[in-house]
């Protein structure tokens, strides 16, 4: 087996991702709480890493923002799986065990993303489809009382049902047309749409950094292409939303398999980094 790096520490240490490539050691920025960035190193894996900041720090803005600045700037040289924000092993010797147990599936991950970076659109759709703004129906809704005014009730919940569902049809056709655009550009992406009295969307995409150009002006060209939606691009960012498994990919313990809850998604990406 190929000898590893000979840090010893026993310090507990924060990890920031896992990478693939020509990772300097130690890295030139520094990390959270302007500690050294290092590198641990297992066969062709990478994790980037550094003293672990007092738990008092992990919750400032600040400190979620510098984690981010550290991802993009090792996706500037490697391709990079990010790390769940906030994520402490106990020492070096913890941080060697999980490459070496998780090395296929840190393999697998990684030629998953390779040679790519992630952009996202946000935007919101409001109407129904049929010329009509939405609206709440007259208020909330409340059960309150009976007879009458609990079949009113009964009413104007279905009306609101229906609505929602005219949202979501009339609202797929506009996704579809929006996304035409921009999936043939990218080597994987996924949508998710929630509707209520508007429609809100938020899709991803993993896209090759050779063909980054491209897509940024195509995503450049949506607000001409469609004026009546208000669109919120962001990217390229570190491949957050496309590190975990696959759909439909086999997996142990749900989501991502035996990585769910240390790679970051882009659940949590949304929560920490602003668009």
């Amino acid at each position: 087996m190929r000898p590893e790096d000979e840090r010893q520490d026993t310090s507990p240490l924060y990890l920031y991702g896992i990478a693939q490539g020509r990772i300097p050691s130690p890295f030139p920025i520094l990390g959270i709480g302007e500690r050294s960035l290092e590198v641990i190193r297992f066969w062709d894996l990478a994790a980037l890493v550094s003293a672990a900041p007092p738990e008092s720090l992990l919750s400032a803005a600040s400190t979620a923002l510098r984690h981010q600045r550290v991802l993009e700037a090792a996706l500037q040289v490697a391709d990079v799986l990010p790390v769940r924000y906030g994520t402490l092993l106990s020492s070096a010797e913890s941080v060697r065990e999980l490459l070496t147990e998780r090395c296929c599936e840190f393999q697998d991950r990684l030629s998953r993303v390779q040679g790519c970076v992630e952009y996202g659109v946000r935007f919101l759709l409001a109407g129904d489809g049929l010329g009509e703004p939405l609206r709440d129906g007259g208020g909330a809704l409340s059960a309150g009382g009976s007879g009458a005014r609990g079949a009113d009730y009964l009413k104007r919940k279905l009306e609101a049902f229906r609505r929602e569902e005219r949202v979501r049809t009339w609202g797929e056709e506009w996704v579809e047309r929006i996304h035409r655009r921009l999936s043939p550009l990218a080597r994987e992406a996924w949508v998710k749409t929630q509707a209520g009295r508007r429609l809100l969307v938020s899709a991803c995409y993993l896209v090759e950094r050779s063909k980054a150009g491209v897509f940024e002006a195509a995503l450049g060209a949506l607000p001409a292409a469609f004026p009546e939606v208000p669109f919120l691009p962001s990217g390229p960012w570190p491949p957050y939303s496309f590190a975990t498994a696959r759909d439909g990919e086999a997996s142990s313990g749900g989501p991502g398999g035996a990585l769910a809850g240390l790679l970051f998604d882009g659940v949590v990406r949304e929560c920490l980094v602003p668009a």
